[in-house]
């Protein structure tokens, strides 16, 4: 079953789109995520995919059975694809909503199981732990402990605000994944792809017309280069030769990335 490219919204950290970019736009993939949308959709008459501001109620009305077969599904999917379990949520939203947000996929993530009372009557204390999962960076679990620390403040003093200025947390620095300022970020990269090569709706020519054409910059600045020169930062008068260039390295990048 062919399917439509699955959207990514909300996710603008250029590592975390890198890594979900590049297993939405897999071939394999998408024909895996095809093939369960006809399945499920057969068997709970309903036309996948729905719109995501449905999903939860959509988790609600579904039965425990149906439920533990999807992720079983998953699981096999992941098994396949070598992936670690913080892809769950990416895989059954791209099946049932054909999209993806920042809520989605992580790298740290913070978990918490608030017991009731034990068998002698006492109040056991929350229970926090904190996953984390390969490709970790240092901002990742400084943005953890931030909310780990929040999370005890709230509990401790319920009446008072918490304090924004937590302590940061201690780990040695490591390279984050960045953009460089004069080149195109992998968000753009992706949807330049998608529009020449998947959906076609604009050849190469058109689309780099239509990038100066609709640049939100006013004044006279030449392309993106000769802009960035003049401090001109939101300039997106990308050239053709960028264009085709970073079309191709994200071709190169989807089919290096996965092995399946």
């Amino acid at each position: 079953m062919k399917i439509e490219p699955i959207e990514i919204v909300g996710i603008v950290d250029p590592k975390l789109f890198t890594d979900i970019s590049i297993l939405l736009d897999n071939d394999n993939f998408k024909d895996r995520i095809g093939s369960l949308r006809q399945e499920f959709s057969e068997q709970l008459n309903l036309v996948l995919p729905i719109p995501i501001a449905q999903y939860l109620e959509f988790l609600k009305s579904v039965k425990t059975e149906f439920w533990s077969r999807v992720l079983d599904r998953v699981t096999y999917i992941r098994g396949n694809f070598l992936l670690t379990k913080n892809y769950e949520d990416v895989i059954l939203k791209s099946v049932f909503c054909g999209e993806v947000d920042s809520e989605d996929y992580f790298l740290a993530k913070l978990k918490v199981k608030i017991d009731s009372l034990d068998p002698n009557g006492d109040i056991p204390d929350d229970q926090y732990s904190i996953a984390i999962f390969p490709g970790v960076r240092d901002v990742d679990l400084s943005e953890i402990n931030k909310q780990f620390q929040k999370e005890l403040h709230k509990r401790a003093n319920p009446s008072k605000p918490t304090d924004e200025n937590v302590a940061d947390y201690s780990w040695s620095p490591q390279l984050n994944f960045r953009d460089e300022p004069s080149k195109p970020t992998i968000i753009q990269s992706r949807n330049w792809y998608l529009t020449v090569k998947v959906n076609r709706t604009k050849s190469l020519v058109e689309l780099v017309d239509d990038l100066t054409i609709n640049c939100p910059v006013d004044m006279e600045h030449g392309k993106r280069k000769e802009a960035l020169k003049l401090g001109l930062v939101n300039c997106q008068c990308f050239d053709e030769s960028t264009v085709r260039k970073s079309i191709v390295a994200y071709e190169k990048l989807l089919r290096k990335k996965l092995l399946t």
